[in-house]
Order: C-alpha cells, then structure tokens, then sequence
C-alpha cells in the first residue's frame, strides 16, 4: 500500500513526508520526504516490522537497531523523528 502527501511549503522538505510504503509481504515500511529544490536527492527511512516479544517473553513492541535504517540529507528536527516513530507504532499496531 502507498500513501503519496502533497508538498508543504510552510515544512522544510526534510520534515514534509511525500510518501509512505508499506510492505506488509516483506514487513517493511519506507517513508521519503519531499526534495529540497537545491538536493539531487530526498531523505529516506526504511523500517522492518519489529518483534513483538524480546528475549525474555515480555509483550510489546521491541525496536532494535537493525529495526532502522536511513539515508538523511540534512539533520532532521526532533519534533519529526519521535512523530515518525509515534506514527509507525501505530501503523503497525494496525497490522498486526
């Protein structure tokens, strides 16, 4: 499934997301902002659905490192990236 966002001119691109994917075959999830007019290229984050349980049993989501992976163009404010973290857990609640 796609979700595509028109652009923002109030947000930098960095923290206007352009689209999400979820792939829910392969439990991924992309998310690509929109490009800087002056970038060649946007930022991009790309999650992997987590464990629902660690090592001990414990319920809930589990995030670990290789959870996350991300191509930044320039820093991103920290408002966006605990949005974005917020947003995913939800989506994920969703599909499980």
């Amino acid at each position: 499934m796609v979700e595509r966002y028109s652009r923002d001119a109030s947000k930098e691109a960095n923290d206007d997301i352009a689209e999400v994917v979820y792939n829910v075959a392969d439990e991924r999830t992309s998310v690509t902002c929109h490009r800087e007019d002056s970038k060649i290229s946007a930022t991009t984050r790309h999650f992997v659905k987590p464990s629902l349980t660690d090592d001990k049993g414990a319920s809930g989501v589990v995030w670990n490192v290789d959870s996350y992976n991300a191509f930044l163009v320039s820093s991103l404010s920290p408002s966006l990236s605990l949005s974005l973290s917020l947003s995913l857990s939800v989506c994920l609640s969703r599909c499980l």
